[in-house]
């Protein structure tokens, strides 16, 4: 989130905050999200959603909140106990300088090489 913030993922509430370190308060700038787990940011300050139980790759605007999906229905978690969240997740995601995007899938132990 750079400027003494940074990003993190509410799994539980489908939401990224952006919480600012030097007062400690956070702030919800994106919503409406599927158990949000590996977040990145992108060269242009872009955010990286991975939707773990859907196997969905989003990016979204922190200043609007506007999101669209990227990838849809990856294999990335094994199958979840009832009341329980998915196991072998989705382990990361990261945003390379020359755009590229990987993300690691514990179910598969691989990394996923995706060029937009």
């Amino acid at each position: 989130a750079g400027e003494g913030g940074v990003y993190v993922s509410l799994f539980g509430k489908g939401e990224v905050v952006r919480v600012d370190l030097a007062p400690g308060t956070a702030t919800t700038v994106v919503a409406g999200l599927k158990q949000p787990e590996g977040i990145a940011v992108t060269s242009d300050g872009r955010i990286l959603v991975v939707e773990s139980s859907e196997g969905n790759l989003v990016v979204a605007d922190p200043t609007s909140g506007e999101k669209s999906m990227l990838i849809e229905g990856l294999s990335l978690s094994m199958p979840s106990i009832a009341g329980l969240p998915p196991m072998g997740n989705i382990g990361g995601v990261a945003a390379g300088p020359d755009g590229a995007i990987f993300m690691g899938s514990e179910k598969e132990s691989i990394i996923f090489k995706v060029e937009l």
